[in-house]
């Protein structure tokens, strides 16, 4: 999170997306979730099997989104990962990483909220 209190206007661009996506807007520069989520794959030159493990995504989830003319309806935590990644895709998965060595676990599992 260094990266944005050295660029405050990173942190202003991500609260607006993230903001948008909470309420079902996507950003403009969303072509599609689902080419959105391939191109910033690629642009990481990543194969999905090596996103989906960097990222702690299901692999399943991930090939769901990127195809074409598939109706796919990510959930917000989804939409707000893959923005995330968009804006640091470093910092993203340090954090991942950082989690499951804290726990033990993975990210989904290390945290269980258990409501009465």
């Amino acid at each position: 999170m260094e990266r944005f209190a050295k660029d405050p206007a990173a942190a202003e661009r991500l609260i607006k997306t993230g903001n948008r996506l909470r309420h079902g807007d996507p950003p403009p520069e969303f072509k599609s979730f689902s080419d959105e989520v391939r191109e910033l794959r690629t642009r990481l030159g990543l194969t999905q099997e090596e996103f989906a493990t960097k990222y702690n995504v299901p692999i399943g989830n991930l090939r769901n989104w990127e195809q074409k003319g598939r109706v796919v309806s990510p959930d917000t935590a989804s939409r707000v990962l893959i923005a995330l990644i968009s804006v640091d895709p470093e910092q993203v998965a340090t954090l991942i990483a950082r989690t499951k060595e804290l726990h033990g676990k993975a990210p989904e599992e290390a945290v269980k909220v258990e409501f009465a």
